[in-house]
């Protein structure tokens, strides 16, 4: 699907459509499935916790014996990542903890979740000052991994864990992203450690 706001329709549309062939995984399913695939990614969730972000979802389900997925891809014009307008500087893994303003790119890859209120809650030993923490902002929470898009939505209280980042724009102030599922964690035990879930 392409198109922020085409993506963010037929979304919404899921969520209340109704057909003979339209099909969801039930609760009880969710259920089974968090017991007999345990991943990296639902290890860091209760069954309860995981329960509560799979079953809102609707971009994976199945039509008739056809099973469907929606990728919603930005048009080149939307994108919000522009080459070369912000350079990234990588601290280290941290978990962080703040308060959903805008969840209106969570359902593209990169997507993101903007944060009020962002703070460290864990990170490595020695990466970086405490009084550095505190004088630059966290405010967004980034993702390249398919479990972890439409996670959480305006108004709720995400916590996710990843690669800190400091990121200086070209053109206003720096601030502070965590970025959960680039490619080289895929290689690394940092796989193992990132999430990103809402307090239930």
């Amino acid at each position: 699907m392409y198109g922020n706001q085409n993506g963010w329709k037929i979304l919404q549309y899921l969520q209340m459509a109704t057909h003979p062939l339209l099909r969801w995984k039930s609760e009880q399913e969710w259920r089974e499935y968090y017991k007999e695939h345990k991943t990296s990614e639902s290890s860091h969730f209760t069954e309860n916790e995981y329960i509560h972000h799979m079953n809102r979802k609707r971009y994976e389900g199945t039509f008739g014996e056809t099973v469907f997925t929606i990728f919603i891809s930005e048009l080149e014009e939307e994108a919000w990542g522009k080459w070369g307008e912000e350079s990234y500087e990588p601290i280290g893994v941290v978990t962080v903890r703040g308060k959903v303003s805008d969840h209106s790119r969570s359902h593209v890859r990169p997507g993101y979740y903007e944060i009020n209120e962002g703070e460290i809650v864990e990170l490595e030993k020695g990466i970086m000052p405490e009084q550095i923490q505190k004088e630059i902002p966290i405010t967004r929470v980034v993702t390249y991994s398919i479990p972890f898009i439409q996670q959480a939505v305006s108004g709720e209280i995400l916590k996710a864990c990843g690669l800190l980042e400091l990121v200086t724009p070209k053109k206003g102030k720096k601030y502070y992203r965590v970025v959960v599922g680039y490619f080289d964690a895929y290689v690394t035990d940092r796989r193992e450690k990132e999430y990103i879930k809402v307090e239930v």
